[in-house]
């Protein structure tokens, strides 16, 4: 395969990436704004326990906050489908063998990817920001 048929198909999965993190960018802000409050909660907790208000310093912070909300679950919720587009365009290039095995790799790069968004989610986000709010004495 000449070197403009490859740069051909990895501009078109490239293509392919950007439009659905663009979709699933306009619907998770869409989404969040509407659900905030279970989205968010992970983040507020440790701010209430502790009764730290959540300022904003600037006009326009709450909105841009919401779009980067928007974007970061964008990007999570794409990783699946932008490792998929990789998976596509790599898979001519190995031999059978090779595809097969791949295969049950990228099932385990997925579920391990979800585990880890999750335990980011449900732990390491209210450590942290437990361990940070300890430096307001």
């Amino acid at each position: 395969m000449p070197l403009t048929s490859h740069l051909g198909e990895l501009r078109k999965r490239l293509v392919r990436i950007i439009i659905v993190i663009m979709v699933v960018f306009f619907g998770s802000t869409v989404v969040e704004m509407e659900l905030d409050q279970p989205i968010l909660s992970a983040f507020r907790a440790p701010l209430d326990a502790r009764n730290v208000p959540l300022v904003f310093l600037e006009l326009t912070e709450p909105f841009f906050t919401y779009l980067r909300i928007g974007l970061y679950a964008a990007i999570f919720l794409s990783f699946p489908y932008l490792l998929g587009q990789i998976w596509l365009f790599v898979r001519p290039a190995l031999f059978f063998k090779r595809t097969q095995s791949s295969l049950a790799l990228y099932f385990t790069f997925i579920s391990t990817f979800c585990r880890g968004g999750l335990f980011g989610y449900f732990v390491v986000i209210p450590f942290g920001y437990d361990f940070f709010l300890g430096f307001l004495k």
